[in-house]
């Protein structure tokens, strides 16, 4: 697996081993844990925190960590835990894709990579670009944050916007279905009611 990053520098902050490789999220047949190990411990890639199905669940000893993490970064603080928008899991850290600058976990990140086919690069899985890549730059600044706050609202107001489109155009059509259907009645119901007044008049002629 071919992964494009700059040199390796060196760093003060040791990784614990167990948060170098995979946490199972998917299978790891292809990926170069080594490679892994030491783009993590250097700083290129987030450690692959487990994630959790809400927020709130990191540990002391993880926070711990992610701050001084953080601190090699240049960064103060601990950060509010983020999403993965692919595998819908929240980590104290991710990376940032280099194409478009949307967040992802290092496994879901490394499934994109190996999904790729080996004679061509993987692309963004978010803005489509070829040859993906992405980096740990720590955690998503305030501005950042708001602006996917922004977006994701875009996003849910345009799904209940197409989602009202939909009702009311089916409440359309069931209405004309109904109109139909009396139509249909009414039209039977004065055919045969011409036929009843036909047959009376013959009886009476």
């Amino acid at each position: 697996m071919d992964w494009c990053f700059c040199c390796i520098g060196p760093r003060r902050v040791r990784v614990p081993r167990n948060l170098t490789r995979p946490s199972g999220l998917y299978c790891t047949d292809r990926v170069d844990l080594n490679r892994l190990r030491g783009l993590i411990q250097h700083g290129r890639l987030a450690p692959c925190f487990p994630g959790a199905d809400e927020v709130g669940r990191t540990t002391p000893e993880t926070k711990t960590l992610v701050k001084k993490l953080l601190r090699e970064k240049g960064q103060l603080g601990l950060p509010d835990e983020e999403e993965c928008p692919i595998c819908m899991m929240f980590y104290p850290v991710m990376n940032t894709s280099r194409c478009c600058g949307k967040r992802v976990c290092t496994e879901c990140f490394l499934q994109v990579q190996v999904q790729a086919h080996d004679s061509t690069s993987p692309s963004c899985p978010f803005c489509k670009v070829p040859g993906y890549t992405a980096k740990f730059e720590g955690a998503l600044s305030a501005e950042a944050r708001e602006k996917d706050r922004l977006e994701e609202q875009k996003v849910i107001e345009a799904r209940i916007r197409e989602r009202e489109e939909e009702v009311r155009r089916d409440e359309e059509r069931a209405e004309q279905r109904l109109r139909e259907r009396e139509q249909r009645a009414a039209a039977g119901d004065g055919a045969g009611g011409g036929g009843a007044a036909s047959g009376a008049a013959g009886d009476a002629a």
